[in-house]
């Protein structure tokens, strides 16, 4: 599109020139390319309509209003498709990308959106939603680092009033993953063997003071904070 706007003007029309089926008979289900990379690769999307709109501006007229109106029009159909990812990643248990996408979508004027749009972000953006979606990235980023230190064997919990809830979270991503509690700060093996969950800031440093490694602590408080989704709207309760 962008070569044939160098050559003059391009029409579309509102007569279909081809069918898309995503389903054949009862039963069959396809997906399209579209469908895909408009979730997969939204950033991609919304990167070639901002081409072609700086080049049909940079070739043409257009009003103060009418470049108001095609900006506005352009934000919200990057909010679509933000919002198509989000709702992906998080059907596919990709938690860490739904929270990064969430993030994004945190910061956006729900009010100022059209109708469609409008239901599409509040609908995939529930208050439990998020919260789920940040608990499962924080429990996938333990055990993603869990992984890169093949040396160890496990995860110990430190600190913590109620170790159970965060047994269960990890579990749930992980079923047979080892856990214990670090109740001997003098056990070796919890400097040598484990990856450790302290509760908060002062415990990881109460550990990290007895000779703990630093890259060995985890400071799970601080790791909810980084992966926490603000609401969609100022005015809407803390995520």
């Amino acid at each position: 599109l962008d070569r044939l706007l160098e050559a003059g003007a391009v029409k579309f029309s509102n007569r279909p020139f081809t069918r898309v089926f995503t389903r054949h008979w009862a039963g069959e289900e396809r997906t399209t390319l579209g469908m895909g990379n408009s979730v997969a690769q939204w950033d991609r999307y919304h990167r070639g309509l901002e081409f072609l709109y700086r080049r049909a501006v940079a070739t043409g007229a257009p009003t103060p209003a009418q470049r108001a109106d095609l900006e506005r029009g352009l934000e919200q159909r990057r909010l679509y498709f933000l919002t198509a990812a989000f709702r992906s990643s998080f059907h596919a248990a990709d938690f860490v990308a739904a929270t990064e996408l969430a993030q994004l979508l945190a910061v956006a004027d729900v009010e100022s959106l059209a109708p469609a749009v409008r239901v599409s972000v509040t609908l995939s953006f529930d208050r439990a939603t998020r919260e789920l979606a940040r608990m499962f990235a924080a429990a996938d980023l333990v055990l993603d680092t869990l992984d890169l230190l093949s040396e160890l064997k496990g995860i110990a919990m430190f600190g913590f009033a109620a170790p159970d809830s965060v047994v269960t979270l990890i579990q749930r991503r992980r079923s047979d993953q080892r856990l214990e509690l670090l109740t001997d700060v003098m056990d070796p093996r919890f400097r040598s063997e484990f990856l450790v969950l302290a509760a908060d800031r002062m415990q990881r440093e109460v550990l990290i003071n007895l000779g703990f490694a630093p890259g060995r602590v985890i400071d799970f408080a601080q790791l909810l904070v980084a992966v926490s989704v603000l609401p969609p709207t100022p005015a809407s309760p803390a995520g």
